[in-house]
């Protein structure tokens, strides 16, 4: 996400609250839900609002991709999707263990699309994955609009009021060293 497109999304977040919060989410997922952990930090969104409309956004996502790849009208989409990488590893593991790859695949950026479709091809049951995936959620929420307050108060203890570019440094490098670190440790764990 360029600069622009950060000013962007946190000048939707202050004028619109919780529901651009929400479309953000389900167009870019990990990174408007931390902004809108920093929003929380910053004051522009209380915590609850903040939460439930991230939730919302993820939720609405997963079980959009998982409809449309079940779909026999959605066809052309669901080819498409099967033909990424790691498409069929993914499927693999669904069958190897699909409670354990609903519960995870939503923590790993750029998987929420892939994760969802290979559920939805491992045939998992859609009530099934509607439980899981909202625990799914819940964990992707709490992950990474806890991510974002920390780095807001982490940023201010460490260098007093910075100023918003200071502020989106900081952040952009510690998403991306838990995000680094946590891909590491969820790789070695689904290689186990």
């Amino acid at each position: 996400m360029s600069d622009r497109e950060l000013t962007a999304v946190e000048a939707l977040i202050q004028s619109h609250g919780a529901p651009a919060l929400a479309v953000g989410t389900f167009l870019e997922g990990p990174i408007v839900a931390t902004l809108g952990g920093l929003a929380v930090h910053q004051g522009l969104i209380p915590g609850l609002v903040a939460f439930a409309a991230i939730f919302v956004g993820g939720f609405v996502y997963d079980q959009l991709v998982f409809a449309l790849a079940r779909n026999r009208l959605a066809l052309p989409l669901a080819e498409r999707m099967r033909r990424t990488p790691g498409f069929d590893r993914a499927t693999q593991l669904v069958a190897q263990r699909p409670t354990a790859f609903v519960l995870g695949y939503r923590l790993l950026p750029g998987m929420s699309t892939a994760g969802a479709a290979a559920v939805s091809a491992a045939g998992v049951s859609h009530p099934r994955f509607v439980l899981l995936n909202a625990v799914a959620v819940g964990l992707f929420t709490a992950v990474f609009a806890t991510l974002g307050y920390f780095f807001g108060n982490a940023a201010e203890a460490a260098f007093g009021e910075l100023g918003r570019w200071e502020h989106r440094a900081m952040l952009a490098l510690g998403v991306v060293a838990v995000m680094l670190v946590a891909g590491f440790l969820l790789r070695r764990w689904w290689r186990s």
